[in-house]
């Protein structure tokens, strides 16, 4: 029943999203460009019927980048719905290609003085690699504190160099030792990264801001939450069976001096979606 009234909700929904929108025209995009990452200057911009494309220059460090504006047909079951609009923002990827270019003689000229290595990676800006922890922590560091300089007006702010161990083809898979996230040159450790994802998580959840009190861990029995209604933490991928499983809480104080644990599990909502387990103290 549950999954039915999500469906046709659904279905609803991209019915009305089918005929709304248009191709947005290049003086459009030329002017969310500019809203959204400053000034700059037109290079080129192609109008058809099927899309526009503009690539403007960005002034402030000097490298191109792409705005499409396109439709996308919606498809289910193979049946067609119509179709909506959608733009592409090539900022922060040139951004990236960008840095990385500026950086690579600099970066790659520290590390060869190193035991460590650096891969560039989907989930973070740079990830340094190396078995000893302490030299993947001062590389990592070192690499920050170069990409810094790149940050201008803090369009950078918030990407992190991650580091692993380098004991295993894949880093996903290898040891985490923590990681360092611009404009702040100063190292995070794995549980540091952890307390800031849940207080994220609260933040998003409770539409607040929160800081950090304590952590606890205890048992799912102490959590007051039915069973029936869980599903297993995405971040720590840990699995809830029965009510002696063990659950980490994070205490926290919202800015209206409100307090709050959030859980490192999910939990089905009344909307019959998830969301995290909070709960006021």
């Amino acid at each position: 029943m549950r999954k039915t009234i999500l469906c046709v909700c659904t279905f609803v929904l991209l019915l009305g999203l089918a005929g709304c929108g248009r191709i947005k025209t290049a003086s459009e995009l030329l002017k969310e460009a500019k809203r959204l990452h400053g000034d700059c200057e037109l290079v080129s911009q192609e109008e058809t019927e099927e899309h526009t494309v503009i690539i403007v220059r960005d002034e402030l460090q000097g490298f191109e980048y792409r705005m499409v504006s396109g439709m996308n047909d919606i498809n289910i079951d193979g049946s067609y719905f119509g179709s909506v609009q959608n733009t592409y923002d090539g900022f922060d990827e040139a951004l990236g290609e960008f840095v990385k270019d500026s950086i690579r003689a600099e970066v790659d000229e520290y590390i060869s003085s190193t035991g460590a290595v650096v891969e560039d990676t989907r989930s973070s800006f740079f990830t340094v690699r190396s078995n000893d922890e302490k030299e993947a922590i001062e590389a990592a560091l070192k690499c920050a504190e170069i990409i810094q300089e790149y940050n201008m007006d803090h369009r950078m702010d918030g990407w992190t160099i991650t580091a692993y161990a380098n004991e295993k083809e894949d880093y996903l898979y290898d040891v985490r030792y923590g990681s360092v996230e611009l404009p702040n040159i100063s190292w995070r450790t794995v549980e540091q990264e952890t307390i800031e994802y849940y207080m994220e998580m609260a933040e998003m959840q409770l539409k607040t801001e929160v800081s950090f009190d304590r952590k606890v861990e205890g048992t799912f029995s102490d959590t007051g939450a039915d069973i029936e209604h869980v599903i297993n933490s995405y971040y720590d991928d840990k699995e809830i069976t029965d009510s002696s499983s063990p659950v980490v809480f994070y205490y926290f104080t919202t800015k209206d001096g409100d307090k709050y644990y959030i859980c490192d599990f999910l939990y089905e909502a009344e909307n019959y979606d998830y969301e995290w387990f909070i709960r006021k103290t």
